[in-house]
């Protein structure tokens, strides 16, 4: 084989390798945008299922109704908060901290609440949608039973029919 040939299978070699090289290249960039992008949605689902549970513990606990907690959320700024507030745990529901308050801005969500009568005595199925307004296919449905009082009601927390029912079933 003279030395000519040797150079162009060399060369040959060379551009197959370095073909080789930028195929791997751009394929292991594609996984890792790919592995990215799953990990930012992965973590935009948990914050609406974050934001979904929030709102289903304070309808739960009668610090909102459904109709409060419906619309655009806020964003949390907590510094503004505890200056706001006075309070160094920070607001105690989305209400204490409006759009309009100039402390928060919108997030990006949007929580779409729905009360409907269950068939159940003295409870409400309480359906919570947490979803970026940015892209609809980031979301969290959440569903409960909620017993609805009146806000402010005297009582709270006391044993009623259903808590007693409930208890029924367990052992001592």
């Amino acid at each position: 084989m003279s030395t000519r040939c040797a150079r162009a299978v060399l060369l040959l070699e060379v551009l197959v390798s370095l073909a080789i090289l930028v195929t791997m290249s751009m394929a292991i960039g594609a996984v890792v945008g790919d592995a990215g992008d799953r990990l930012i949605r992965s973590a935009q689902r948990v914050e609406a299922e974050d934001l979904a549970r929030s709102a289903l513990a304070q309808i739960e606990a009668g610090i909102a109704t459904p109709e409060s907690l419906s619309g655009p959320v806020p964003a949390w700024d907590r510094e503004a908060a505890l200056v706001e507030l006075g309070d160094e745990l920070g607001p105690r529901s989305s209400d204490e901290i409006g759009l309009d308050s100039g402390s928060a801005e919108p997030s990006g969500w949007l929580l779409e609440i729905e009360a409907q009568p269950s068939p159940y005595d003295g409870l409400t199925l309480i359906s919570v949608r947490a979803v970026r307004e940015d892209d609809p296919g980031v979301n969290a449905v959440l569903h409960q039973l909620v017993r609805m009082g009146v806000e402010g009601a005297e009582g709270v927390g006391d044993l009623d029919e259903i808590t007693e029912r409930a208890g029924q079933g367990r052992r001592p």
